[in-house]
């Protein structure tokens, strides 16, 4: 800082700050309503005495409107809540694998063993729709090859391989497969030829740095790097971040991660070996063993290894200097510096930028006007009060509560905006709204003091001196149970207790006028909106599929709760957003019926509710478990936290379902909806006059004190509908009278659905082929169906299956083709069962395969929708942009996506 730096610069204020300002343009508005009843505008007027108080505290809120937005989001323990509110660059701009290289950056980031890893994607040649001619088909599956640095001994090169395989399957895309990599294989280079010197060049160095040129061309290692040291070399943000996330440093820009050496050329190794320092010419470089060869092609599973012949010539001042390559420790010392070279010290500390901070303001922290006027007003902090037998001066002390409670007006509204400004981190927030620590020792925690929603906040004005007087209610409180106790006890404790009752008249009815709840959810709901459309999604592509499938009170409470959860997992949604489950995590499932389904229900209800003990309560309870509410409340109102907390996604939670299982869980809210129908189910088997009707000839019945009831079929119309109210739910089809059996065994469907998948099954077909001959690949590669219960009505309804169309064309890989499959109750009982023992065992796909196959063929009305596939061809032509636009990637990896 230098001396001129010194000194205040006589610039105009913003005319929130401005006192001037304000007040010019308060008494234009004055001249403007009180024409010429009010004509002395001079600083004695006791009107202009309020303006100016009141011009003060508005310069006080534009000061506090412009602080820095880091400082207005800090909290009193001085840190800023990131958590659902702002997304770190390192875990938004990131994503699981997509591309080859994505692929190659995971394992050189997380198995330090491996030197270089390729990667391309399985193609098998099969005959073209038209003519005799062959196309070139890709299967999903990828092939790799790997090879390990010179430190890994020969005993663990089968379990880093193993180890690769696996980390590669673990984040796999949908319809993926890695097969298991192969290390490559070694071609023995050898070089001949005369490098010449300088006079003052070491020779034993220099031969280390030959040494390391040719093992950095024939393998180039891949560089990390930190954050700044990226950002210094002009690479922005979006650049570094590309790709998965490592915890040593990023492997970006033009040479981190070079390409495969297909061909090695003596231009190439000259111009390399020139440029070395301490070098000065090189003379007759030539491959010891090849006759007339300049370039020598390396296949794809082989790898140069390039070295020192004997008859190679180090010549310092026309004097040959001896080279031992074969004897020396040179290969080991260059390994040694290419590894220092890769990575740098910085990429282990330096991996992201630091996260803002900012200064603790109270900004709520309301001082009312009342507090700076002259005390010849009697307010403030020197109010009249009542002095007993004077009429004069209980006259003087209306006047002063009169005045008082015209400031009052003015107050409230500056306390509200101060209150406003404090809570933006709120209103911007997409979590349960942050808790004060005054807050939490409030009485009456039960109390749903909070509306379902905020937007306009509001606070007290308790602190304004002598205020009880003026608020309605005041003395609700007020009265004495105990007479030894003093009045002035007891008026202390009633003002108390009233400041503390949330209900009371003066705080409940100035959050009424603030805003209704009409009011209140439809802004949420916009803001939630907005917010989905800062991170590229169009939430009304979304609204109608989660008004129709999920309910939480009302359409725009449902559309908020959804929508929140939606954008609190984004984080984790994005960076998994084409991710399939991990094959080898172990999950057994249980098959329906199992009774450790109905345990998991009552489970989760004991950690919902105080009435269930925590081990899932007694039997009695858990027969009962359908009469408790899907979502969990809190004194009749949706319990927000609760519900948040339960839909929180983990990123182990990818390991048992895919990224779109995930998504299509939150917005059609399947597995709620199927607990809620087996529910009903359950509440009919277990009454007793229900068991009665199944045997009678009665055309409907109705459940006791509920609006659940069911129509048989007439005729030879075996099929029942459960019916709640007038909306059917879903058909219950047998092949002979329906029994209490067939009821049980649908409400476990559901209930298997509900709780060990998202309410439907995806399958990859690629999981259950093994390793299919060519004739296969059409039907079973890069494929993968959806199923989905066709006896649920909202499954049979039109709409349903534009909601999917919607979800597949946002969240699908274009290049995957997708069957939508809808399934009765039998055909669904025998894939499930098949997908259960696929899944337990690993081994036995056949007769999984076997079934979806038989579905496919017994069924010509299958949905198969191919709008994925041909938007895959219709992106081969796009332009960059557009493809980055599509699939959300930046310009360069959706340009490594296209080719």
């Amino acid at each position: 800082m230098t001396g001129d730096d010194y000194y205040i610069v006589d610039e105009p204020l913003p005319d929130a700050l401005n006192f001037a300002v304000l007040k010019r343009d308060g008494i234009k508005q004055l001249q403007a309503l009180s024409g010429k009843v009010w004509t002395n505008y001079n600083e004695s007027d006791p009107g202009i005495t309020i303006l100016d108080q009141l011009c003060y505290a508005l310069t006080e809120l534009g000061y506090c409107a412009q602080f820095p937005i880091a400082d207005v989001l800090t909290q009193a323990d001085g840190t800023i809540h990131f958590q659902d509110q702002f997304f770190e660059p390192q875990n938004i701009l990131t994503s699981s694998p997509v591309t080859p290289d994505d692929y190659r950056k995971l394992v050189l980031a997380h198995v330090p063993q491996v030197r270089v890893i390729y990667i391309e994607p399985e193609a098998v040649s099969v005959p073209a729709p038209e003519g005799d001619s062959r196309q070139k088909l890709y299967t999903g599956r990828y092939k790799s090859y790997l090879s390990l640095k010179d430190n890994s001994g020969q005993t663990d090169v089968e379990q880093i391989i193993n180890a690769v395989h696996v980390l590669l399957n673990q984040h796999r895309n949908l319809a993926e497969w890695f097969l298991r990599p192969k290390s490559l294989t070694p071609v023995d280079i050898r070089l001949a030829g005369t490098v010449w010197i300088t006079p003052s060049a070491n020779a034993a160095k220099v031969e280390s740095l030959i040494a390391q040129v040719l093992l950095n061309y024939a393998a180039p290692a891949a560089v990390q790097s930190g954050y700044k040291e990226l950002l210094a070399q002009g690479l922005n943000p979006e650049d570094i971040f590309n790709g998965p996330k490592t915890s040593n440093g990023w492997i970006a820009g033009k040479d981190a991660l070079k390409a495969q050496c297909l061909s090695v050329s003596l231009s190439d190794l000259t111009g390399l070996i020139a440029a070395i320092d301490g070098v000065w010419y090189v003379e007759s470089l030539s491959f010891s063993g090849y006759a007339n060869t300049n370039t020598i092609a390396i296949k794809k599973n082989e790898l140069p290894n390039v070295t020192l012949s004997d008859t190679f010539k180090l010549v310092r001042n026309g004097i040959q200097l001896n080279t031992e390559p074969n004897q020396s420790g040179q290969p080991y010392l260059a390994a040694l510096s290419s590894k220092h070279q890769a990575a740098s010290v910085e990429a282990k500390i330096d991996l992201f930028p630091e996260l803002p901070q900012g200064n603790y303001r109270n900004i709520e922290d309301y001082y009312s006007v009342q507090n700076t006027f002259p005390d010849v007003y009697g307010i403030g902090y020197n109010s009249l009060q009542s002095e007993a037998g004077s009429d004069v001066g209980n006259y003087r002390v209306a006047q002063s509560r009169q005045l008082k409670g015209y400031l009052m007006a003015f107050d409230q509204l500056l306390a509200n905006q101060f209150s406003q400004v404090a809570h933006i981190g709120d209103l911007f927030s997409f979590g349960t709204p942050y808790c004060k620590p005054e807050q939490t020792g409030l009485p009456n925690p039960g109390l749903p003091y909070k509306k379902f929603t905020t937007t306009y906040h509001c606070q007290p004005l308790y602190d304004i001196p002598q205020v009880k007087p003026l608020l309605r209610g005041h003395d609700a409180f007020h009265y004495q149970i105990d007479p030894g106790k003093p009045d002035g006890q007891v008026e202390n404790e009633a003002w108390k207790k009233y400041k503390n009752f949330q209900f009371n008249e003066y705080i409940y009815g100035l959050r009424q006028h603030m805003e209704n709840e009409l009011e209140a959810t439809t802004r949420r709901d916009a803001m939630l909106s907005h917010l989905m459309a800062r991170h590229g999604d169009d939430a009304i592509l979304y609204d109608e599929m989660i008004e129709t499938c999920q309910w939480f009170g009302s359409k725009l409470k449902t559309r908020i709760i959804v929508k929140t959860i939606w954008l609190q997992n984004f984080e984790l949604l994005s960076y998994n957003r084409t991710r399939a489950f991990n094959v080898s995590a172990v999950k057994l499932l249980p098959m329906p019926g199992d009774a450790s389904i109905i345990n998991e229900i009552c489970m989760h209800q004991a950690a919902s509710s105080n009435t269930v003990d925590a081990k899932g309560g007694s039997n009695a309870e858990k027969q009962q478990w359908w009469h408790r509410p899907v979502f969990p409340t809190l004194d009749g109102e949706v319990d927000q936290a609760k519900v948040f907390s339960d839909a929180r996604l983990k990123p182990s939670d990818f390991e048992h379902f895919s990224a779109f299982e995930h998504k299509a869980g939150i917005l059609l809210g399947l597995p709620g909806r199927w607990r809620s129908l087996a529910g009903k189910l359950y509440a009919l088997l277990d009454a007793p006059d229900f068991h009665d009707w199944l045997n009678n000839c009665e055309p409907g019945y109705r459940l006791a004190d509920s609006d659940i009831s069911v129509i048989r079929g007439q005729g030879q119309d075996k099929k029942h509908q459960l019916v709640e109210g007038n909306q059917c739910l879903m058909d219950i089809v047998c092949s002979s009278a329906a029994t209490a059996e067939d009821y049980q065994q649908y409400a476990d469907q559901l209930l298997w659905l509900s709780t060990q998948r998202k309410g439907f099954l995806l399958i990859e077909s690629i999981l259950l082929v093994g390793n299919p001959q060519p004739q296969v690949v059409a039907p079973y590669f890069l494929t993968a169906s959806l199923i989905f219960p066709d006896y649920v009505t909202l499954i049979q309804q039109p709409k349903f299956q534009n909601f999917i169309d919607t979800l597949v064309s946002l969240h699908w890989p274009a290049y995957v083709e997708m069957h939508y499959v809808p399934t009765p109750f039998d055909a669904m009982k025998d894939i499930i069962s098949n997908y259960v023992d696929w899944k337990n065992n690993r081994d036995n796909c056949n007769s999984l395969l076997h079934v979806l196959s038989q579905k496919k063929a017994d069924d010509p009305t299958v949905s198969v929708t191919r709008k994925a596939a041909k938007e895959a061809f219709d992106l081969c032509n796009a332009s960059k942009g557009e493809l980055a636009l599509k699939l959300g990637l930046s310009a360069e990896k959706a340009e490594a996506v296209q080719a």
